[in-house]
């Protein structure tokens, strides 16, 4: 009797543990943001901005070229006084931009990641929904893995359809410039 008791433990038991058996997805999250509406009107707000700070290094660049030109055609007999001070003022300049070139990046970084994370936790819920809605225990990013068995499920076309996403990425918006 022990025995049978035994024998049915040992034949349940492999089959709880694969019924137990975690349950794993990937997904490409690159593909799905590739193809969102939200994330092109991200990268318009933040080209225009770019265009801007760029408009504004234009101007900055055209004073120093001027200042320094001015200071290469200063005459060889002019006093020394002169010369520094206008010296400094090409200096101060080239500070000037260096330091308005470190801000429009810290500020077009803060846009971006602030106009983004709406749309980061707009995937990220989806995900969690598909992940939830299958049974997944772990839902990885599909670029990430070297190997993946016939059992991994790929949820990438459900998040997208969760995100009223159809078909494939849209073909990226084309700028003046680059026409």
């Amino acid at each position: 009797m022990i025995k049978k008791i035994l024998l049915a433990i040992c034949v349940a038991f492999p089959m709880l543990a694969v019924a137990q058996a975690p349950k794993f997805g990937v997904v490409n999250t690159q593909e799905v943001l590739d193809a969102m509406p939200d994330v092109k009107k991200v990268q318009e707000q933040i080209a225009a901005a770019s265009k801007k700070y760029e408009d504004e290094f234009g101007k900055l660049r055209e004073q120093m070229d001027r200042e320094y030109a001015e200071f290469q055609k200063l005459d060889p007999s002019t006093p020394e006084p002169i010369k520094q001070r206008r010296q400094q003022e090409v200096q101060a300049l080239y500070q000037k931009m260096e330091q308005f070139q470190m801000t429009a990046s810290e500020d077009l970084r803060r846009q971006h990641d602030t106009l983004m994370a709406p749309v980061i936790s707009k995937v990220s819920s989806a995900i969690s929904a598909v992940g939830k809605e299958k049974g997944l225990t772990f839902v990885f990013e599909s670029t990430l893995p070297l190997y993946s068995g016939a059992d991994v499920v790929t949820i990438t076309p459900d998040v997208k359809k969760s995100l009223g996403i159809t078909g494939t990425a849209a073909p990226a918006a084309t700028t003046p410039a680059a026409k």
